[in-house]
């Protein structure tokens, strides 16, 4: 009997989903162990200080390593497609990278000067040298590859094959949430406005089936946070160009957690999703292709 390999071997995208990401997690969880040694060896009060950077770099590729042989065996086995078919073409998308980058960095920018321009957080030299900033560029190119790979490149992707896209796109930011719910210093808009980050960085590739725009926007947008401005990112603090004094602690600076459990950038994100679906709607509707479609 001849087979099909295009067919899935599990017909269903939402259950690929499920089933690569409970894979997924129980790997991670495995390797979280060593890669928390590898963080701590040095000894520091703060995993992402420029102390211990080399180790969570070391700790971040293990993970990465294992997710891409993850993803790879679930897309040729299950899926039964090629890898290149997440997003990682260029064709049509060779400059994707750096929009999304220097889009993430002007959103940053943006809320870090309203902060100080309304005194609510004076900004002074921080202690972060040339040789730290391209580790924590390295650092943080590795987080928005992994998190992208698996949250837009697998899930959103399989999900959007079994239903229409934005409640894909809203299913697949509930998980992207969730998983930074055990962070240092949570709070409850903090995980808010994670899950509205789901609906911010899939907002392009629930039209374009691509990924270097959500990988350059969130690669900027946690190194910006970070090493530049010094916020917390996501909870976990960084060294910085810029050292902050919180002159006001409020729901407007973010608290311990950052500028993520900030109402600013709640609005910033609704926004800036909404335009971004506005603009690549139209695209679809006045025929523009759209990678990666048949």
């Amino acid at each position: 009997m001849d087979f099909d390999y295009r067919q899935p071997a599990i017909p269903y995208g939402w259950l690929r989903a499920i089933l690569f990401l409970i894979v997924w997690l129980l790997g991670i969880a495995f390797i979280q162990v060593i890669g928390l040694f590898l963080i701590d060896v040095i000894d520091g009060s703060s995993a992402l200080s420029k102390n211990n950077l080399l180790g969570s770099i070391a700790g971040w590729s293990l993970m990465l390593v294992y997710t891409i042989f993850l993803t790879f065996f679930f897309r040729k086995s299950i899926d039964r497609q090629s890898f290149n078919s997440l997003g990682f073409w260029v064709t049509e998308r060779k400059h994707d990278l750096l929009t999304g980058f220097l889009l993430g960095a002007i959103l940053i920018a943006g809320g870090a000067f309203y902060l100080g321009q309304s005194d609510h957080i004076e900004f002074s030299p921080g202690s972060l040298d040339w040789k730290g900033i391209i580790g924590y560029l390295v650092f943080f190119l590795l987080v928005s590859v992994f998190e992208e790979l698996v949250f837009r490149g697998y899930i959103l992707n399989n999900l959007m094959q079994s239903m229409n896209k934005y409640a894909a796109l809203a299913l697949n930011a509930i998980p992207f949430g969730l998983i930074h719910a055990t962070n240092p210093n949570v709070e409850t808009l903090g995980i808010v406005n994670v899950i509205l980050a789901g609906f911010f960085l899939g907002a392009t590739y629930i039209y374009t089936k691509n990924l270097w725009f959500p990988i350059g926007l969130h690669w900027s947008w946690n190194f910006f946070q970070g090493p530049i401005f010094g916020f917390e990112v996501s909870g976990n603090p960084t060294d910085s160009v810029l050292a902050q004094e919180v002159l006001e602690n409020n729901i407007q600076t973010g608290g311990d957690f950052g500028f993520e459990a900030s109402i600013i950038t709640t609005f910033m994100l609704v926004i800036t999703t909404f335009v971004l679906m506005f603009l690549f709607s139209r695209k679809s509707v006045h025929g523009q292709k759209i990678l990666g479609d048949d």
